[in-house]
């Protein structure tokens, strides 16, 4: 998952939640844990309270053991989200950005559709999991306020000539036939705060989470700070020459599913996992459609082996003498073989594998070398084949995945310059 939200109450019940979550804590307890200050930012507190709660949700919603030692490495990071989400919340209110109601349900419908929830039973599936509403819906609406403040102040930025799109449709073309992946990610910015040896050491056990098995897209959205976090970290299609050179390579060696160690790139530390590779504006051989038809010289699977080379004797002079598919027929009357006839149509990727590799290559009117399988000797015929076509991505597209980009790259510069200017106190 993504992020999560309270169901479609919106915000007016947030003070109400939050004073029923204060009520139901010891009393002494309660009044500690809101008082006592974790940080300051620009003179707004955040409490050990804000921060204890973000520290349950990250790691009931990550899959992240509740521990001692858990809840020490999580600290700084959910520490340093709250942080974020009090700097983007205040420069939103300064520029006179606001989260509406109808935002907060939008956002909502999108995460119960992507976790499959039935409709207004998000704050259930919150609790039952232990995770405080009102600490996610200030996660959501910081999220849909900076989303929306980044749009306001470099939508004009963010424009594509056309140039640019030929440029990329170019590269496209020269690129035929490399490769190119289907990524995640998670980055981590370099907080002069922490220290890059700090975020260093944060990004491995990250790592480590991971490959013990916690979820890498709840990860994504509870500590990255790329713009990709609300999406599980999920980047798309990406060409190597796209990325850090350490990361490019990195990738190459990559079985599917398998994440990467922490990689420096400028700014942070990247940790990708490869979800895919295909070779680009290549069609795919496991879509190919053939329409086929077999004949079946029958073969008992203990049969003797001067049974089998008498049988596969037969399928190879039945071979010889098929031109085309119109010929099954009549040689399996001859044969009188009732398992011969017609296949219809396939992918070449639902045949069982013997059967894929025979006409992995083959042509209409071509048949194949004959395959043993329990029911005897099989001879296939291509009556048709259809390979998958594979067009260039539109203009529009392109242009949305530049944008996209682009938008990334001044989010992150945005967001690190606010963090230099804020005033941070911790306690």
């Amino acid at each position: 998952m993504s992020r999560i939200s309270l169901n479609r109450a919106g915000l007016g019940r947030l003070a109400c939640l939050l004073l029923l979550a204060l009520s139901l804590l010891p009393g002494r307890v309660a009044a500690q844990e809101v008082q006592r200050i974790a940080a300051v930012v620009n003179d707004e507190v955040v409490s050990a309270y804000d921060l204890a709660q973000r520290m349950k949700a990250i790691m009931v919603l990550s899959g992240i053991t509740d521990s001692k030692e858990n809840r020490q490495r999580v600290q700084g990071q959910a520490l340093r989200a709250v942080i974020d989400e009090v700097i983007q919340l205040q420069e939103a209110k300064r520029v006179n950005v606001r989260v509406t109601d109808a935002d907060i349900d939008y956002a909502i419908g999108l995460l119960e559709t992507r976790n499959q929830i039935p409709e207004g039973r998000f704050e259930e599936f919150l609790r039952r999991r232990g995770v405080p509403p009102e600490t996610m819906i200030r996660q959501i609406t910081a999220e849909i306020a900076w989303s929306k403040l980044v749009q306001r102040q470099f939508s004009r930025n963010s424009s594509v000539d056309e140039e640019e799109i030929d440029s990329v449709l170019e590269k496209l073309k020269a690129n035929a036939g490399k490769t190119e992946y289907l990524i995640a990610e998670i980055f981590l910015d370099i907080d002069p705060t922490v220290g890059e040896m700090q975020v260093a050491e944060n990004a491995r056990r990250l790592v480590s989470d991971i490959r013990q098995g916690a979820s890498f897209e709840a990860i994504a959205a509870q500590f990255s700070q790329g713009p990709t976090a609300a999406n599980g970290g999920l980047v798309g299609w990406t060409q190597p020459d796209q990325l850090d050179p350490d990361a490019a390579n990195a990738l190459a060696d990559l079985g599917l599913g398998q994440i990467t160690d922490p990689i420096r790139v400028p700014g942070g530390f990247q940790i990708y996992r490869l979800n895919d590779r295909r070779k680009i504006l290549a069609a795919d051989p496991m879509a190919t459609q053939f329409t086929l038809k077999q004949l079946v010289v029958t073969l008992a699977q203990d049969a003797a082996e001067a049974d089998v080379t008498a049988a596969r004797t037969a399928a190879v002079k039945a071979r010889g003498s098929i031109t085309s598919c119109d010929d099954v027929a009549p040689l399996a009357a001859e044969i009188k073989s009732d398992s011969s006839g017609d296949l219809g149509t396939v992918r070449l990727g639902e045949l069982p594998e013997s059967l894929r590799d025979a006409v992995r290559d083959l042509q209409p009117g071509e048949t194949s070398e004959p395959v043993r399988t329990p029911l005897g000797l099989h001879v296939l015929v291509v009556c048709d084949r259809k390979d998958q076509e594979v067009d260039l991505p539109s203009r529009d597209d392109i242009a949305k995945s530049l944008r996209q980009r682009r938008m990334a790259m001044l989010s992150r510069g945005y967001m690190r310059d606010l963090r230099r200017n804020a005033t941070i106190e911790f306690r």
